[in-house]
C-alpha cells in the first residue's frame, strides 16, 4: 500500500498514542481544526455537526455517543464528520465531571418530578444478587440529567461553533 508503515506498531505504543499522540497534542489540534476548515459543508451544517457531536457527549452512554451523533446528524442534515469529531469533548479527562454533574442535575430533576431518588454513596458496588436494581438507581437518573444537559447545552455549542467556523472561513 501506499501509505503504510514499513513496521507495524505493536499494542503498547499504539496505546501510547492514544493516550500521548507521536506529532503532539498542538499538532493533532492543529490537524483537527484544519480538517474542519476544509470541509465542503455549510457553517451552518459544520456548526450543527460539531454542536451535536459536544451535546451528545454529556450523556451517559458511553460507547453509543458516536452511533447517536451520526443518526441526529442523519435526521437533521448536518455533517457527520463534524459530528465524529464533536464526540471528542467527553474524553477520559471530562468524563468524571460530566458523570458527576448529570447524576446531581438528574436527581435534582427526578426529585421536581417526585420521584425518590437514593443517594450515589449509599449503593456500595458489590457484586450482590440486587446489583442490577441498585446500580438503576444511579442509572436512570444519570440518563435523565445527561440528556437534559444535552438538550441546554446544545444552543451554546452551536452558537460557539458557528462562530469559530465562520471566522475561520473568512480567514481562507
Amino acid at each position: 500500500m501506499l501509505f503504510k508503515r514499513k513496521e507495524k506498531l505493536n499494542l503498547t505504543t499504539k496505546i501510547k498514542n492514544l493516550v500521548l499522540p507521536e506529532m503532539g497534542w498542538k499538532r493533532c489540534v492543529t490537524y483537527y481544526r484544519l480538517r474542519i476548515k476544509r470541509l465542503k459543508a455549510s457553517t451552518h451544517s459544520i456548526a450543527g455537526g460539531l454542536a451535536i457531536g459536544c451535546s451528545i457527549s454529556c450523556t451517559p452512554v458511553l460507547g453509543f455517543h458516536i452511533i447517536q451523533a451520526l443518526l441526529l446528524s442523519k435526521l437533521f442534515r448536518w455533517n457527520y464528520i463534524s459530528s465524529v469529531v464533536g464526540t471528542a469533548f467527553g474524553n477520559p479527562w471530562s468524563f468524571p465531571f460530566l458523570l458527576s454533574a448529570e447524576y446531581f442535575i438528574g436527581k435534582k430533576i427526578m426529585g421536581f418530578i417526585g420521584y425518590d431518588t437514593v443517594s450515589a454513596e449509599s449503593v456500595s458496588i458489590e457484586m450482590t444478587d440486587n446489583f442490577f436494581d441498585k446500580s438503576f438507581d444511579i442509572l436512570v437518573p444519570m440518563l435523565f440529567g445527561g440528556y437534559f444537559l444535552a438538550i441546554i447545552s446544545f444552543p451554546i455549542f452551536y452558537i460557539i461553533f458557528y462562530s469559530l467556523v465562520k471566522k475561520s472561513r473568512l480567514e481562507k
